[in-house]
């Protein structure tokens, strides 16, 4: 266990977060008082080549944004992963507008204490849904902005997936390993959607589950 690595509190925000930066955002309380949620922020850049992105350059509903992830833990082990206190009895934690109890950590690029790794967030698409997916396709399916056109493979749906990895310092700058599908041409994907009416579909954002 590396003692000398040090997660700071307080030292990034989302607003400020750089391309290739993570951010642990905060820890949510679960009905489990031996468990708590993670939530990790990444800013991936809007480095798609794709042609459809670069002919909607200018759109802002194609701008990129911080991918985020939650992540389910037990409290005792992320006091020794990352060295902090997200225990039940932590009188750091404040009711959220949700209701739900949450606690502000806000640090930047944190690191693993065991090894002294990064914390990077993976994301692996998939024309495949979970279960849970399966359920209301439409509405998890993956689209070009808030309000876009679904954004298909192949004329299926994309699914978007995400890890919590941990990755080598000496990799920050290089390490890539979203496992992304190549969209169908504009003209597919606008009549692949013809039947779908925007109106209809539920979007929402993203949240732990």
């Amino acid at each position: 266990m590396d003692t000398t690595i040090k997660n700071v509190l307080n030292s990034g925000t989302i607003e400020a977060l750089t391309t290739k930066s993570s951010l642990l955002v905060e820890a949510i309380k679960t009905k489990n008082p031996n468990k708590v949620q993670l939530h990790f922020a990444e800013k991936k850049g809007s480095a798609s080549n794709s042609l459809v992105a670069r002919l909607n350059a200018s759109d802002d509903r194609f701008s990129s944004k911080a991918t985020r992830a939650w992540l389910g833990v037990e409290t005792k082990d992320a006091e020794k992963l990352f060295g902090i206190d997200c225990s039940a009895s932590s009188d750091k934690w404040e009711i959220g507008t949700d209701g739900k109890e949450r606690m502000a950590l806000n640090i930047l690029n944190p690191r693993c204490q065991d090894n002294g790794n990064l914390v990077r967030i993976q994301v692996v698409e998939t024309t495949t849904p979970t279960e849970f997916e399966a359920e209301e396709p439409e509405k998890y399916a993956k689209r070009a902005g808030k309000d876009g056109d679904y954004i298909l493979h192949k004329g299926n749906y994309i699914f978007m997936h995400k890890f919590v990895v941990d990755i080598p310092v000496e990799q920050a700058d290089t390490w890539s390993e979203d496992l992304m599908l190549t969209a169908d041409a504009e003209e597919t994907l606008t009549q692949a959607n013809s039947g779908v009416s925007a109106d209809k579909v539920e979007v929402t954002a993203e949240k732990p589950f």
